[in-house]
């Protein structure tokens, strides 16, 4: 495997990150003497959203200086870009919350916005895409009808008529507004080993508490359901090979901060089922391995090096029709399963609008090149099955 250093030392400081330690002297020597590929590091680091996190750790510990001054301008100026982009999506998130406050619904935050008020207080770089929201069931339409009146779109994947079958399967919907992403959630289900998994939306609610820090209708999760969360939407990202490091990294943090029993998460995992718990107790134990036993990365087994070699060869890219066999089979109406099926076909209008084609003969192209890559895929799928 490439670049055995560079990774043994990106694991060396998010493990020092999470608990508060220091990479030791020797460490830091023995890096500088193998003359890494920081240019390498760097993009990695990037890519997987914990860059903010390594310039963090090397501020702290006075490593900058070692760099060229050029470098440690850059850095500074990412690490500042970093915060400013959290603190932007903080003020996001406050104009849904007043949304839905004004009409009574509440939500649970997830993943980014969560973490940033539990784990990442004195440290708010945590980058976010879109921000992620847990609602009631109960309050679907209300609350899809409120975004919808505020200007937000339902955002459409690039396949046309498929966006409203995967929202009922799958128990979530992204929903548009300029530069606000709101990923709404009720009841969400993760790709783990080739099936769909339910998660405990209604025993999570039931456990979760009044958050109101950030807002009267706020609530947030208990400790365990937080890990569970965290952890069933890694395997899934993993299985569609779109995982980044600093999930692995949140879930460090969450666990190292509340100190869950091993008994306690094993009855939680027990619950989800045979195939969710023979993949979570291993997880957990690497994770465990990795960042809370006091043994080098050179040490970890040969299982756990492998499974954290995911984080850093993940294309970024899901894996084309990963669950299509699995979300036909999901869908109760013939009529939407047809229609998935057509439109697995036609571009959305989403990916007609971005096409810089214009014209008759330009859509009649954007159909053409959509028809081609999607048949190549179709073929790879069967091949697969």
């Amino acid at each position: 495997m490439q670049f055995e250093k560079e990774k043994s030392f990106i694991l060396d400081c998010l493990k020092a990150f999470v608990n508060g330690t220091a990479v030791s002297q020797a460490r830091w020597e023995e890096l500088f003497l193998l003359s890494p590929n920081w240019d390498w590091m760097i993009r990695t680091a990037q890519a997987g959203r914990i860059l903010p996190f390594l310039i963090h750790v090397f501020k702290k510990e006075g490593y900058l200086t070692h760099l060229s001054k050029k470098d440690q301008m850059w850095l500074h100026s990412f690490l500042m870009r970093s915060e400013w982009e959290n603190r932007t999506k903080m003020a996001e998130f406050k104009k849904v919350k007043h949304l839905f406050e004004k009409n009574s619904i509440s939500f649970i935050p997830l993943k980014g916005i969560a973490l940033t008020c539990l784990v990442y207080q004195k440290t708010p770089f945590r980058y976010m895409a879109d921000m992620d929201l847990l609602i009631k069931e109960s309050d679907l339409g209300k609350a899809r009808n409120l975004l919808l009146g505020d200007g937000f779109v339902l955002s459409e994947p690039k396949n046309r008529w498929q966006a409203k079958a995967m929202m009922k399967v799958i128990g979530r919907g992204n929903f548009v507004k300029a530069n606000t992403d709101v990923d709404l959630q009720w009841c969400p289900k993760f790709f783990v080993d080739d099936e769909f998994l339910s998660w405990d939306c209604e025993g999570a609610w039931q456990r979760a508490k009044p958050f109101k820090r950030l807002g009267e209708n706020v609530f947030m999760l208990s400790a365990v359901d937080q890990i569970l969360y965290l952890s069933l939407q890694i395997l899934n990202d993993i299985e569609i090979n779109v995982v980044y490091l600093v999930q692995l990294l949140d879930l460090a943090l969450v666990i190292q901060k509340y100190q869950v029993s091993h008994d306690i998460l094993s009855e939680k995992i027990a619950a989800l089922g045979p195939s969710a718990e023979k993949w979570l107790s291993a997880f957990f134990k690497m994770v465990g391995e990795c960042f809370f036993e006091n043994k080098p990365n050179g040490g970890l087994s040969a299982k756990s090096a492998a499974f954290f070699e995911k984080f850093f060869e993940s294309l970024l890219t899901p894996k084309p029709g990963f669950s299509v066999k699995e979300v036909l089979q999901s869908i109760q109406s013939p009529w939407e399963r047809f229609l998935f099926v057509v439109g697995y076909f036609v571009p959305s209008q989403n990916v007609l609008r971005r096409k810089t084609y214009s014209g008759f003969f330009g859509k009649v192209v954007c159909y053409f090149d959509h028809w081609r890559k999607q048949c190549f895929s179709f073929l790879k799928i069967l091949l697969r099955q």
